[in-house]
């Protein structure tokens, strides 16, 4: 069930960070946000991917006294193992010609040459700089379940797997590495310095990417792609023109009374705007949430089981608690004031009413920093502003116990076969992503088609990848001539986003909706993994609960239910074995919590 709830969640990914933001990671949150965001990247003088001469490898390692890898390269590590510090690699990594096959996805594909993605010189770089040749087997998104299958049914698995994680019908990921099909990346710990480094001590602060990672204590299943900055990828932005007009700011919106101030502002003083909120179907937002005031995550999920929080070390599931109905019976406060589009179940991302928000019909919207400036120069409006909200309080001043954290992981991930003839140059190619000059060559992509330097040797977006080139905008050019960070592995550079004049503004945006107190008291950790077994039992049970809550709880939002019935819906919850749901994930907690305290 968790595979099938990934991919659900992965697939949601390709509208959250550039056209229908609707799902998000999630993470660890820092203790004091950052109030104002960091300087554009500026171009290491020795790290230019324009550059012909490879980069020095770096032998010594800082602290002659620590213990050094014993492996190919020497790095300093800790009594784990592990890198404690980046590694530079000599390029290249090879000159055995040596080939490997890349199963991958371009979620654009009608924007490729006619040879195919290989012959693009972004992947061209990457035979450049490592000479390792790579063979692209570039699948159709909507194919992607279907090719996996037929080439694990064949046992045929090409070398790298994009997100096969999501796809490995098996068992779970620990299964596919027993049953000799991925490969155990812990094993080769001494080939992969960077990935590793990334994960445990880039940020010490984030468990959460660690527990991503670290399927158990010594395995690992997946490269996973990071970023470079832990932040929130969406979250709801508000109409700041129309806040201006009435003599409001963003910053005075802080608890769900202000919300509700706002709204009926819109509604009853801004011509057009007759419901205010395009509510998604969801309610709320897996990952990034929005909704987290009441102590739990009211992120809807037909599909299945709902997301977990953790209480005084009891395991509950969301849509079915007492917090959940009181921030139901706040969700039907406003729609009973007529603040929520009556059509809300019938969106499933903000592309579902893109005309309402450029036509001014709507004020408050869940969407991607990297979506303002086209909603603002696409409205009717040419005043448009949009502004960031935060989370809003019970309480000003209220401390978040669960779905508040950032992290450092997205979606994207890269598995490699364990029947890949030189496993040891497949993971030192894939942790040349992390290392600092394969990193930026990796998140930037080639210098001259999408981005130059300015005269202060600032990268910065060139005036062909602004123009919004056959209608495709800028972060997605970024993913197409960079990487491609929700479907393969690498360290992403989120500041490459928003490389362009004005783009600090838009950057800010992040920032700002980490703004909130938060404790994570509540979060059910990530490493907390179901076994064999147990997601087995649950997969059994888990359709009809989904669809059983998918049918009945929007029905209290939306007063066909009345909150006198909740009892009667609960009931129906435990007639179709919920119990037995929680019963598993307790003991995947309770686990999880004996090795790691």
């Amino acid at each position: 069930m968790k595979k099938t709830l990934a991919l659900v969640l992965a697939i949601t990914m390709l509208f959250v960070l550039f056209a229908a933001c609707n799902k998000s990671t999630s993470g660890t949150a820092e203790s004091n946000p950052p109030t104002s965001a960091p300087d554009k990247t500026q171009a290491p003088a020795t790290s230019n991917p324009s550059e012909t001469t490879a980069p020095v490898q770096t032998d010594a390692p800082t602290q002659p006294t620590q213990p050094v890898s014993s492996g190919p390269y020497k790095f300093p590590i800790d009594e784990n193992g592990f890198a404690t510090e980046p590694y530079e690699y000599e390029l290249p990594l090879t000159t055995s010609d040596e080939t490997f096959s890349f199963w991958t996805v371009v979620w654009t594909p009608q924007y490729l040459p006619e040879d195919g993605y290989a012959a693009m010189d972004y992947p061209k770089g990457f035979k450049e700089y490592t000479g390792v040749n790579i063979e692209y087997l570039v699948i159709p998104s909507d194919g992607l379940r279907e090719s996996f299958s037929t080439l694990l049914a064949a046992d045929d698995l090409p070398d790298l797997m994009a997100s096969a994680t999501y796809y490995y019908t098996g068992g779970t990921p620990k299964q596919a590495v027993e049953d000799g099909y991925f490969l155990n990346i812990w094993e080769y710990k001494d080939y992969a310095p960077n990935y590793f480094y990334q994960v445990l001590y880039a940020d010490p602060m984030d468990k959460v990417t660690k527990d991503v990672v670290f399927y158990e204590k010594e395995l690992v299943v997946s490269f996973q792609a990071l970023l470079q900055q832990a932040f929130i990828a969406c979250n709801y932005m508000a109409r700041g023109d129309w806040l201006e007009e009435l003599g409001l700011s963003n910053d005075e919106i802080l608890t769900w009374d202000d919300l509700y101030n706002m709204m009926t502002l819109f509604k009853t003083q801004i011509e057009g705007c007759t419901y205010p909120w395009p509510m998604f179907s969801s309610m709320d937002s897996a990952g990034n949430y929005a909704f987290t005031a009441y102590d739990t995550l009211p992120a809807l999920n037909p599909y299945g089981v709902q997301p977990f929080i953790v209480v005084d070390g009891e395991v509950r599931m969301a849509q079915m608690n007492e917090a959940d109905k009181a921030q139901l019976q706040k969700f039907n406060e406003f729609y009973a004031a007529g603040l929520i589009d009556p059509n809300w179940t019938a969106y499933s991302n903000n592309t579902s009413f893109t005309a309402k928000t450029t036509g001014g019909e709507v004020g408050y919207v869940y969407m991607s920093p990297g979506e303002i400036t086209d909603y603002e120069n696409t409205s009717i409006d040419p005043d448009a502003t949009w502004v960031p909200i935060h989370k809003p309080l019970v309480t000003k001043g209220q401390t978040i116990h669960c779905g508040g954290a950032v992290a450092h992981w997205t979606y994207g991930s890269t598995a490699i076969s364990a029947k890949c003839e030189n496993l040891e140059l497949a993971v030192t190619w894939c942790d040349w992503r992390y290392s600092p000059f394969g990193a930026e060559y990796s998140s930037w992509g080639p210098e001259g088609l999408i981005w130059e330097y300015d005269e202060n040797g600032n990268r910065m977006a060139t005036e062909w990848a602004l123009s919004a080139p056959n209608g495709l905008g800028y972060a997605w050019l970024c993913m197409l001539y960079g990487c491609n960070s929700l479907a393969e592995h690498c360290l992403e550079d989120g500041l490459r986003k928003y490389a362009y004049p004005g783009g600090e503004r838009i950057l800010n945006v992040h920032y700002y909706w980490n703004d909130y107190s938060y404790d994570g008291a509540y979060q059910f950790p990530q490493g907390a993994r179901l076994d064999t077994d147990e997601s087995e039992i649950v997969t059994k049970l888990a359709t009809d609960i989904g669809t059983y809550i998918a049918e009945n709880y929007p029905l209290f939002l939306n007063g066909e239910k009345s909150f006198d019935e909740w009892d009667s819906y609960i009931e129906g919850l435990y007639n179709l074995k919920v119990q037995t749901v929680l019963d598993n994930y307790q003991t995947a907690y309770d686990r999880y919590m004996e090795i790691n305290g």
